[in-house]
């Protein structure tokens, strides 16, 4: 209840025009029965685009359409992750968790945005497969391998939990077959050693065009962890014989393979029979790597990381005291906290608080296996807690690479809830392992904290410069729905939909560079295949878009001055498009053109 409430008050506020234009563009696209990536150049996988095209059929062709369509998603994923969490802790410090996720999450930014659905399919994911645990019954594997393929035809990125979930059953193999007949060991030891080696190649291969040491940190060290354990845990255990071994994963495998390839083959078979299977691996593949040059934001660097260190000595310091103080020695730390709540009001606390969240992550995975390493060399926990922990922990360590390469502050939001419940599992693992650790009521108190950091400043301006997110103005316009953005915003685009209805006669105009929302706002057609112009470049097409709109009869064109993410105008092609629309009105970064 209080997510769904919570929730319901962000869910129209603030935009990026850019990624909501783009969005509405193509379900609408989708709609009129053109397929991604072959008649359109979709931005991701494309059955996001199906599923807004659903959402336009259902509640109209307004951009609030597709947050109701991420509104549902996400009321159904709160019970997901509580389930998770559940696996770890009472109800009560669960709970404290989930509403933790849920202030660091959604409603910091609501667009229908991809990332959200590969979080939310994650937790469904990593849902099934803890009750597989349970009960080892294959139908749950093959149900988070259903979730990631839906996942991964939603955008690309789905395919890291996949991967996650691999390494986790190769451990899972590892672990339930310690007490099995001895054999030789060269054969196995082998197989996980490939795996860790594939592991690393993949991750220095994602982010080889833009590595350098705050890369290395962000993506490669945590993944590389999680292929170090395993090979670390083949080590230490008994030898099982190679035939044996490799059965014991062919089911799992299998299992997890059967559902993750239902979702692909169904998205993929249009393309197949259409024979345009080209245009998917291009789009899907290939032109995604522009990014890189276009669309890309280098992660935060690490020379906060000695304050986040501190940081975190200082709570977890200030944890144990609390777990083994007497009852003034709580309320003293309970002011010292509330002090630290005040101060995050500030604009300065609020950022050392989200930064100390944000780079508490990258110690997260390293520290993580340290402890389990230690708590399995112990043998103080059972086998099931093991693989449990682990889940999380590289659940989290692959699902992170999403803010790969456009490392902005909206994607870590996109993770935190899986770091928040990984955080929890740890907690719980080192406390069943080591019979000390932080008691059940201080984590609870941790997760109240971070809850309450992120409703008091989930609209904190400092953090992403989201001056569009608040109170604001309704964009008011006939496809916006009730969409609240800034006052400036508003305006711009009244004026700007308006003039175009009063110039353009055509059904068609050209809007661009990265300027989607103008077809849909103004209910106007787009003659091009692009939506992001950057993503269509090459050296024909300054001469293929003045062909398009000879071909469509388009009359006026509403030039962005000031792209997001694509280059301005070439100056040729500038100087074509003044020659053939001679008229011309500025309103604000956009300029009008037209012919009569």
């Amino acid at each position: 209840m209080f997510g769904a409430l919570y929730e319901s008050y962000f869910l129209y506020r603030g935009w990026f025009p850019q990624d909501e234009g783009a969005l509405a563009e193509s379900a609408r696209r989708v709609l009129a029965g053109e397929l991604p990536h072959r008649d359109f150049a979709e931005l991701y996988t494309g059955a996001l685009s199906y599923l807004h095209a659903l959402g336009f059929l259902a509640f109209g062709e307004e951009l609030t359409s597709m947050r109701l369509v991420l509104f549902a998603f996400f009321i159904a994923w709160i019970p997901a992750l509580y389930a998770v969490a559940r696996y770890f802790a009472s109800p009560v410090v669960a709970g404290t968790c989930v509403a933790a996720s849920i202030a660091w999450s959604v409603p910091n930014w609501s667009a229908s945005m991809p990332s959200w659905y590969n979080l939310f399919f994650a937790t469904f994911a990593v849902a099934f497969f803890l009750r597989y645990c349970d009960d080892r019954r294959a139908r749950w594997l093959i149900a988070a391998g259903l979730a990631c393929g839906v996942s991964v035809t939603f955008k690309s990125t789905g395919i890291y939990v996949v991967i996650a979930l691999l390494l986790v059953l190769v451990f899972d193999g590892q672990v339930h077959s310690k007490s099995e007949r001895a054999g030789k060991r060269a054969p196995n030891l082998a197989f996980v050693v490939a795996c860790a080696v594939a592991t690393l190649v993949f991750l220095v291969m994602l982010v080889h065009r833009r590595l350098g040491i705050a890369e290395a940190v962000n993506f490669i060290l945590p993944g590389s962890c999680i292929a170090i354990f395993l090979v670390w845990s083949e080590l230490r255990r008994s030898g099982l014989r190679p035939r044996a071994h490799f059965r014991s994963l062919l089911g799992p495998f299998g299992s997890l393979g059967l559902g993750f390839a239902v979702p692909i083959v169904l998205f993929i078979a249009p393309y197949a029979i259409s024979g345009s299977l080209g245009s998917l691996v291009d789009g899907v593949l290939v032109e995604p790597s522009a990014r890189l040059r276009f669309a890309a934001m280098k992660p935060s660097t690490i020379g906060s990381l000695p304050l986040t260190l501190l940081v975190l000595i200082w709570v977890i310091g200030l944890g144990h005291t609390f777990s083994r103080a007497k009852l003034g020695g709580r309320a003293v730390m309970a002011g010292l906290l509330a002090i630290c709540f005040v101060l995050t009001g500030t604009s300065l606390g609020y950022r050392i608080a989200w930064g100390s969240v944000h780079d508490a992550s990258l110690f997260l995975v390293p520290v993580g296996i340290v402890l389990l390493g230690i708590g399995i060399r112990r043998g103080a926990s059972r086998s099931i807690d093991h693989v449990r922990t682990f889940t999380l922990l590289a659940l989290f360590a692959f699902a992170s690479l999403v803010q790969f390469p456009f490392s902005s502050w909206i994607y870590f939001f996109y993770v935190a809830p899986i770091m928040f419940v990984a955080v929890l599992a740890l907690a719980a693992y080192w406390r069943e392992a080591s019979g000390s650790g932080f008691s059940p009521f201080v984590v609870g108190a941790l997760f109240i904290f971070l809850a309450a950091v992120g409703v008091a400043r989930v609209n904190q301006a400092g953090v992403g410069g989201r001056n569009s997110i608040g109170e604001g103005t309704q964009l008011g316009l006939a496809r916006s729905g009730a969409l609240r953005v800034s006052a400036s915003n508003a305006r711009l685009y009244r004026h700007v939909v308006a003039r175009i209805k009063a110039l353009g006669a055509s059904s068609y105009i050209y809007a661009g560079p990265d300027a989607s929302e103008l077809y849909f706002l103004a209910d106007r057609r787009n003659p091009t295949r692009a939506l992001f112009e950057f993503l269509e470049g090459g050296p024909m097409q300054d001469r293929d878009l003045l062909r398009q709109l000879d071909r469509y009869g388009v009359r006026l064109v509403a030039l962005n001055r000031r792209p997001v993410f694509s280059p301005p105008l070439d100056s040729r092609l500038r100087a074509a498009l003044v020659a053939r629309y001679p008229h011309h009105e500025r309103v604000g970064r956009f300029e009008l053109r037209w012919r009569t």
